[in-house]
């Protein structure tokens, strides 16, 4: 049983390797490195002394994607961080970034489904502005 973190590379996809290595899972991990380096990813090693497989790939590529699933069988879920998430970017590239976080998540789920793969776990970090004089800091759920 292995894991496939889409995204691995990044800050979030990077702690979770961490943690799912030394709670003894088998990882697979899949980036582009569009915004992570490959460091971070010998620091994970260096951290938990153990090695995984690794895909550079493009993950709104289904030949990518398909490739990971053929040359590791052994894949049974996938936790999906693999997304673009730089706001100032986002306005200045806003079909960039539809194509690609919508387009990551479809190809995966759609190359899953070939493979039986049936555990999913999508995970988005959002950004959240800080609160400004004229916008006062409001709770997110009413107290009623």
């Amino acid at each position: 049983m292995a894991i496939l973190v889409s995204g691995g590379a990044g800050y979030i996809g990077s702690h979770t390797c961490i943690e799912l290595l030394n709670a003894g899972y088998d990882v697979v991990v899949a980036d582009n490195y569009y915004n992570a380096s490959p460091v971070v990813l010998d620091r994970v090693k260096q951290i938990t002394g153990k090695d995984f497989r690794f895909y550079q790939a493009d993950m709104t590529k289904h030949e990518d994607v398909e490739k990971i699933f053929a040359e590791c069988p052994d894949i049974t879920a996938v936790i999906q961080f693999a997304a673009y998430k730089a706001v100032g970017e986002s306005v200045s590239k806003p079909i960039e970034y539809y194509y690609n976080n919508l387009n990551c998540t479809l190809v995966i789920l759609d190359v899953m489904r070939r493979h039986n793969c049936r555990n999913f776990v999508f995970s988005s970090s959002p950004w959240v502005p800080p609160p400004t004089p004229t916008a006062p800091p409001r709770p997110l759920l009413s107290a009623s």
